[in-house]
C-alpha cells in the first residue's frame, strides 16, 4: 500500500529538505519473491494443505517454497501464520523483518478487505539467518575439469522412515523402484542415462528389503508431532527453535542409517569419488509436507552434528523426501546438485531481482518440470561434464543442429564481438520424447553465458548478472517478457535475433551483444539457421524519435539507419497506430505508419523500430475541454532544463537503465559528486528534482504518470513523488525496497489532502530520494514522466459495451453499443483485415457499431476495433479449410477434495509419414492461450498436466476449458482428466472431436448406461462446434422407455464446452434409477454438438465417460 506524507521543511532551515518518517511504505509495486536458498534446492509450489483450527474449523490452503523458507498461503497469495498466543492460523502482516498474525483468520475473513498485502516475506536479514543456519556443514565440491563427468556411476542408498504413530507404507516397493530404477519411461535412472548420453548411471538400492515386495521402513520411537514445531497449546512435544530441530532431525537420520546399514553389502561401492563419504543417501519419509514445519518439508542437508557410517564410509549429505510429493522431477533436480550443478533461478536473500526468471522452464536446474526436462548444453558441458566441448562458430554461414537429446552436433558457441567475458550458445530443444515433452515449446534456443558473473555463487542464485540467460520476446534486464515463446523457428514466425529484433541480443549490462542469427528453419528432426559474423555487430538509429499528431489523425515515416545485412523489425504497441510499410527490413530503410482519428482525450503510443522506441503523441478532441499534457520527459539525451536539482549527489541522466528508449533519470547520477553508472547511491543522500511552477487553475483533475525502477534499503531509504502549491511544503507518496523491474506509477493529485492542488495557480512537482548512513543499493530510476490535467468544457467521455467477443471459425457478426455525451463525436476503425466495420464507422453521442468477421481457415487469431478511443477485442477460433481441426471438449486444473488436484494430459499421434505443424488454443474464462508445436511423421507426444506444462498456467490457478487443435496433417488425439490418490490415479478420457462427429438441430443422440443411486451419479456435458450459442436438451428414459421427469436444458457457447452436473436432479421428478438412458437433442439453428455423460462412482469419485451415440 502507499504511504502518504506531508513535510514542513522550515524546521531544517532550507527551502527543499524534508523530514523522513522511518517506516515501511509500498506503493502498489507488488513484489513476488522466490524463497531464499543457501545451498542448492528444489522449489515446490502450491502443495495442498489442510489446517485444523483449535475450534475444529478446517482450512484448505497451499504451501510453497523450499527447505530454507516455505510458507502457507491461500489461492490469492495471502500468507498464513500460526498465532503463538491463540494457536489459531491467521493471515499475516509484516512488523519490521518479521511476519506476525493478525485478527483476520482464513475462512472467516477477507484479507484484502482487512487491508493486508499478499505475498509477504520476512526481511532479508531473517532469510539470510535461515540461509546461514542451513548452510552449516556444506562441503565444497571437489574440483573437476569441464567436459569430464563428475560421476560415471553412483549408488544411491534409499531408506524408508515412518513415525511411531504411523502404519507401514501402503505402496509396494515396486512403486518406488519404478520411480528410481526403471530402465524405460520416466525414472531417475532413465533420466540420467538419456540426459548424460549413457555416460552416468544412477542405481538406487533400498535397505533393508524383505524379499516379499513390501516396503520395510525404520519406525522412529517418536510420533510425527515430535518433528513439528512446538506450540504450548496444540503441540507441547514439538521442537523449540533451530538447535532442537537440528538435534532431532540429525538423531532421526543417524538412527535410520544405523537401522539400514547392516543390510548394505560391502561389495556395493558407496564412495565412487573417493572422498571418504557416502555419495548419496535418500530418506523417504511417510506422509505429506507440513507448510508450517521447517523439518517436514523436502530438503537436502548435511549430517554434521553426529556421525553415522555405512561400511566405513561417513554419511554426510542426505536428501529428505516426503512420500506424498515424491516424484521423479524433484529427485532428478536434487541428484543434479549431487552431481555438481548449481541452481539457475534467483534466490531472494541475495538477488536484486528475485522475481526475474533468467532460464525459466528450459532447464532442470531452474524450474524442474514433470517429467523432468533436460539441462541446456552449457550446463551439461560445464557442470555435468556430459558434453566434452561446445564447438565455436568462427565463419559466417548456415548451420544445422540435432536436438539436445542427441549426443552429437547438439549445440554451438558464438563469441560476442562486444564482450570478452560473455558469449552466446544456441541449441535445438524439441518438445517430444520421454523427458523433453514437458517443454513449453520447440525451436532454436539462444542464450547468453557469463561464466564469471558471480564466481562466489555459481549459477544464477544471486543474479543479475546471471551466468545463463535465455532470450525471449519482450525480455530485458528488468522484465521477464515471454519465456514460453523463447524458441526461434519458421513455425513460430520468429526467425532472427540481433541487436534490432525483439528480443535483442543484449549483454548483461543491457548493451548490444552483436549477435546476428537469421533464416531459422522449421523445427523437424533438425533445425538450421544462418550466422553472420563481423565487426562490432549491428547498430541501429531511427530519425525522428517522436511525432505529434492532430486529433483528426495522420501518417508519417521513420528512417532507419543500420549496417549492411543487419535485420530489424517494426511493431506497433498501440491499436490506433498502424505500421503501413517497412514492418521488417535489413540495412538502411524506412517505416511508414498511420494514426487513427482520436475522438477522446489526448493519448500517447509507441512503435518499436529496430529495438528503438518511436513515440506518437496525439491531441484529444471534445469541444474545448478534456485532457491536456502539461509536461513530459522521456529522459532521452539528458535532463530537461525545466528541472531544478539540488544535492551534492543528486538526480542526473543515466543510460544504465531505461524503461523505454535509451535513458532515464537516476537518483545518484548528477550533482558535484555523481556516482558511477550501475553503482550505489551515497549515504545520507538528500536529492531533489523539481519541475514547476505550472497552473492548475482551470483543471478539474490532474495526475502524473511515470515508470519507476527501485532497489533500496527497505524501510529506511525512500524514493518520493510529491507536489506543492508554494514550492516549500510538499506532500505525496513514498516507497522503499525493491520493485524487481520497471513499474508504472500513477499519482492522482487529488489524493493529496494537506492542500488543494486542483484549481491552484501555481503547482510544483518533485522526485526526492533520501538515504540514511547504513546500507546503500543501486537506488531509484524514473522514466517516461507525463503530467496531465483535465479541464472543463466538452470533457467528452466514452464507454463501449461489450468490450470483447468470441467468434467461431465460420465467421459471424455483432454490434457494439457506444455511450457518449451529446455532441461528442467518435469513430470506429478495424485494426485487422479480417474484421470489417459494417455500420457506425463514425457518430456523435450515443450510437452503435456493427462489425463482421470473416471465416478462418487457419489457426486461432485475435484482432481489435478501436471504437471511440476504446479497444474492442475479437477472438476467433481455429478453422478447418485445408487444415485439420480437432476439439478437445474439456481439460481441467482444479483443486479436488482433501487437497488433491484434478489435472489433464493430452496425447497426440501423427497419422501420416509427413511432419505436422500444430496450433493448440486453450479457451477458458481468461484470454485464449495459443501454443505451437510440431510432430514428426508417424510420431507421437504427450503433454502431462497440459494446463501447466504447455499453456504455462501457474500451479495455484484453478481453471478449465476447451482446447482447439489445428494441424497441417490428420491426427489421433485423446485427453485424460484425472486425480491422484494414494492407490493411484482415477479419472476419464475424452476423445478429440471433429465436425463430422457432431449432431445438429433435428438430430438425436443417445447416452446409455446412466445411473442415479447411492452408488453412482451422472453429469452430462457438450461441446458446440457451431458459430453461435446452442441450447441442448437432455431427456431421461427408463428401462421401459418412459420419459422420467422434465427435460433438462444446457446452453453451450460457440466453440466452447459446458457441463450440467447431476442430470437426474436437474430433470425434476426423474428420481433415482439403476439403469436409464438420455436422448440428446440440439434445438437451436446452427448447432454442431458432441455430447457425453460422466457416470461417477460416489464411493471413489472415479468417473466413466459415455460418448454420445448416433445409431
Amino acid at each position: 500500500m502507499m504511504n502518504r506524507q506531508v513535510f514542513d521543511p522550515s524546521r531544517f532551515g532550507g527551502r527543499l529538505p524534508l523530514s523522513l518518517a522511518r517506516h515501511a511504505a509500498l506503493i502498489g509495486l507488488v513484489l513476488t519473491f522466490v524463497a531464499a536458498l543457501p545451498t542448492p534446492a528444489a522449489y515446490l509450489e502450491d502443495v495442498p494443505q489442510i489446517l485444523v483450527q483449535p475450534d475444529g474449523t478446517v482450512v484448505s490452503c497451499f504451501a510453497s517454497g523450499d527447505e530454507y523458507y516455505h510458507w502457507l498461503h491461500d489461492a490469492d497469495g495471502f500468507v498464513i501464520v500460526k498465532d503463538p498466543a491463540t494457536g489459531f492460523f491467521a493471515y499475516a502482516s509484516k512488523a519490521g523483518d518479521e511476519l506476525v498474525a493478525t485478527a483476520c483468520r482464513p475462512a472467516a475473513c477477507d484479507p484484502a478487505a482487512f487491508g493486508l498485502q499478499p505475498r509477504l516475506r520476512p526481511g532479508r536479514q531473517v532469510l539470510q539467518e535461515r540461509r546461514a543456519f542451513m548452510a552449516a556443514g556444506e562441503l565444497e565440491p571437489a574440483p573437476r575439469p569441464e567436459g569430464a563427468p563428475s560421476y560415471t556411476s553412483l549408488n544411491n542408498v534409499v531408506i524408508f522412515v515412518r513415525f511411531a504413530d504411523e502404519t507401514e507404507f501402503p505402496n509396494p516397493l515396486s512403486y518406488y523402484d519404478g520411480l528410481l530404477n526403471a530402465t524405460s519411461g520416466v525414472s531417475l535412472r532413465n533420466y540420467f542415462k538419456e540426459a548424460s548420453y549413457n555416460q552416468t548411471t544412477i542405481s538406487s538400492h533400498f535397505f533393508p528389503t524383505s524379499g516379499s515386495g513390501s516396503v520395510i521402513s525404520y519406525q522412529d520411537p517418536h510420533p510425527r508431532a515430535y518433528y513439528q514445531p512446538y506450540d504450548a497449546t496444540t503441540n507441547p512435544q514439538g521442537y523449540n527453535g533451530d538447535a532442537e530441530r537440528t538435534s532431532r532431525e540429525h538423531a532421526l537420520v543417524k538412527a535410520a542409517v544405523e537401522y539400514a546399514a547392516p543390510s548394505v553389502p560391502t561389495s556395493l561401492n558407496l564412495d565412487t569419488n573417493g572422498d571418504g563419504k557416502v555419495d548419496n543417501v535418500t530418506l523417504i519419509v511417510r506422509g505429506s509436507p507440513d507448510g508450517w514445519s521447517d523439518l517436514l518439508w523436502p530438503h537436502r542437508w548435511s549430517l554434521y552434528t553426529v556421525a553415522a557410517y555405512i561400511n566405513g564410509k561417513q554419511v554426510w549429505s542426505f536428501n529428505f523426501q516426503l512420500d506424498s510429493v515424491l516424484n521423479v522431477s524433484v529427485l532428478c533436480h536434487e541428484m543434479g546438485h549431487t552431481l555438481g550443478a548449481p541452481d539457475l533461478y534467483h534466490y531472494d536473500d541475495c538477488s536484486s531481482a528475485a522475481d526475474l526468471a533468467p532460464v525459466w522452464r528450459w532447464d532442470l536446474m531452474a524450474n524442474n518440470r514433470n517429467p523432468p526436462q533436460h539441462s541446456g548444453a552449457y550446463v551439461k558441458q560445464k557442470w555435468f561434464g556430459w558434453i566434452a566441448n561446445i564447438p565455436q562458430i568462427t565463419t559466417s554461414g548456415t548451420y544445422t543442429l540435432n536436438p539436445i537429446t542427441s549426443s552429437t552436433n547438439n549445440a554451438y558457441r558464438i563469441a560476442s564481438p562486444n564482450s570478452s567475458s560473455e558469449y552466446f550458445v544456441v541449441e535445438y530443444r524439441r518438445a517430444t520424447g520421454t523427458f523433453e515433452s514437458s517443454l513449453p515449446g520447440t525451436g532454436l534456443l539462444v542464450y547468453r553465458v557469463y561464466p564469471t558473473a558471480n564466481p562466489q555463487r555459481p549459477g544464477n542464485p544471486c543474479g543479475p548478472p546471471d551466468e545463463v540467460y535465455i532470450y525471449r520476446p519482450n525480455g530485458t534486464t528488468t522484465a521477464n517478457g515471454d519465456p514460453a515463446s523463447a524458441p526461434l523457428s519458421a513455425d513460430s514466425g520468429r526467425t532472427a535475433i540481433n541487436d534490432g529484433t525483439n528480443p535483442s541480443s543484449f549483454l548483461s549490462d543491457g548493451s548490444p551483444g552483436g549477435l546476428n542469427i537469421s533464416n531459422v528453419t522449421t523445427a523437424g528432426n533438425t533445425i538450421s539457421f544462418t550466422v553472420t559474423l563481423g565487426g562490432s555487430g549491428c547498430t541501429y538509429t531511427i530519425t525522428p524519435t517522436s511525432a505529434s499528431v492532430a486529433a483528426s489523425g495522420g501518417s508519417g515515416t521513420v528512417t532507419v539507419t543500420a549496417g549492411s545485412g543487419c535485420s530489424w523489425t517494426a511493431v506497433s504497441n498501440a491499436a490506433w497506430i498502424t505500421v503501413t510499410s517497412g514492418a521488417s527490413g535489413s540495412g538502411n530503410g524506412a517505416v511508414g505508419y498511420s494514426v487513427a482519428a482520436n475522438s477522446g482525450s489526448a493519448r500517447t503510443g509507441t512503435i518499436t523500430i529496430a529495438g528503438q522506441t518511436f513515440t506518437v503523441t496525439q491531441a484529444g478532441s471534445g469541444g474545448g475541454g478534456g485532457q491536456v499534457t502539461i509536461f513530459s520527459d522521456g529522459f532521452e539525451g539528458g535532463l530537461s532544463s525545466s528541472w531544478l536539482t539540488s544535492g551534492s549527489t543528486t538526480w542526473g541522466y543515466s543510460t544504465y537503465r531505461a524503461a523505454g528508449g535509451s535513458g532515464s533519470a537516476w537518483c545518484a547520477g548528477g550533482g558535484s559528486a555523481p556516482r558511477s553508472p550501475g553503482s550505489t547511491y551515497a549515504s545520507n543522500q538528500n536529492s531533489w528534482m523539481v519541475y514547476g511552477p505550472f497552473s492548475l487553475a482551470d483543471a478539474t483533475a490532474a495526475s502524473a504518470e511515470f515508470d519507476l525502477w527501485l532497489q533500496s534499503e527497505a524501510d529506511y531509504d525512500f524514493v518520493k513523488w510529491m507536489i506543492s502549491v508554494n514550492g516549500t511544503n510538499f506532500s505525496g507518496y513514498q516507497t522503499s525496497g525493491g520493485s524487481g523491474n520497471w513499474q508504472h506509477v500513477t499519482f492522482n493529485f487529488a489524493d493529496v489532502t494537506a492542500f488543494n492542488a486542483i484549481g491552484a495557480a501555481q503547482v510544483w512537482f518533485a522526485f526526492i530520494f533520501r538515504s540514511d548512513e547504513n546500507l546503500e543499493y543501486e537506488g531509484a530510476y524514473v522514466d517516461n514522466l507525463v503530467i496531465r490535467k483535465t479541464t472543463a468544457g466538452g470533457g467528452c467521455t466514452y464507454t463501449i459495451t461489450p468490450t470483447s467477443a468470441s467468434v467461431g471459425a465460420s465467421g459471424g457478426s455483432g454490434t457494439v453499443t457506444v455511450t457518449a455525451g451529446s455532441g461528442c463525436s467518435w469513430t470506429a476503425v478495424s485494426n485487422a483485415a479480417w474484421i470489417t466495420v459494417t455500420s457506425g464507422a463514425s457518430g456523435s453521442g450515443n450510437g452503435a457499431v456493427g462489425y463482421s468477421v470473416a471465416a478462418n481457415s487457419g489457426s486461432a487469431r485475435t484482432g481489435t476495433i478501436t471504437i471511440a478511443g476504446q479497444t474492442f477485442t475479437v477472438t476467433q477460433g481455429a478453422g478447418g479449410g485445408g487444415a485439420y481441426t480437432y476439439y478437445i471438449p474439456a481439460i481441467a486444473h482444479n483443486p479436488g477434495a482433501g487437497g488433491t488436484l484434478w489435472r489433464s494430459d493430452i496425447a497426440v499421434a501423427n497419422a501420416t509419414s509427413s511432419s505436422a505443424s500444430l496450433t493448440l488454443t486453450f479457451y477458458s474464462s481468461s484470454s485464449p492461450i495459443v501454443r505451437s508445436a510440431s510432430l514428426s511423421g508417424n510420431g507421437t507426444t504427450k503433454w502431462v498436466n497440459v494446463v501447466e506444462s504447455l499453456f504455462g498456467v501457474s500451479s495455484g490457478t484453478s481453471t478449465q476449458g476447451t482446447v482447439i487443435v489445428s494441424s497441417s496433417a490428420p491426427l489421433a488425439i485423446v485427453a485424460r482428466t484425472y486425480n491422484q490418490a494414494s492407490s493411484g490415479t482415477y479419472g476419464q478420457f475424452y476423445p478429440a472431436v471433429r465436425l463430422a462427429q457432431t449432431i445438429g438441430q433435428g438430430q438425436t443422440g443417445y447416452l446409455p448406461g446412466l445411473e442415479k443411486s447411492g452408488s453412482f451419479r451422472t453429469n452430462v456435458g457438450a461441446i458446440n462446434l457451431g458459430s453461435s450459442t446452442c441450447t441442448v436438451q437432455f431427456s431421461i428414459f427408463s428401462a421401459g422407455g418412459v420419459q422420467l421427469g422434465s427435460t433438462a436444458s444446457l446452453s453451450v457457447p460457440a466453440e466452447r464446452w459446458a457441463q450440467l452436473n447431476d442430470l437426474f436432479g436437474s430433470a425434476t421428478g426423474a428420481g433415482n434409477q439403476s439403469v436409464a438412458y438420455a436422448k440428446v437433442q440440439p434445438v437451436t439453428s446452427g448447432c454442431q454438438i458432441w455430447a457425453y455423460a460422466s457416470v461417477v462412482d460416489a464411493g471413489t469419485g472415479d468417473p466413466t465417460t459415455v460418448p454420445v451415440i448416433v445409431p
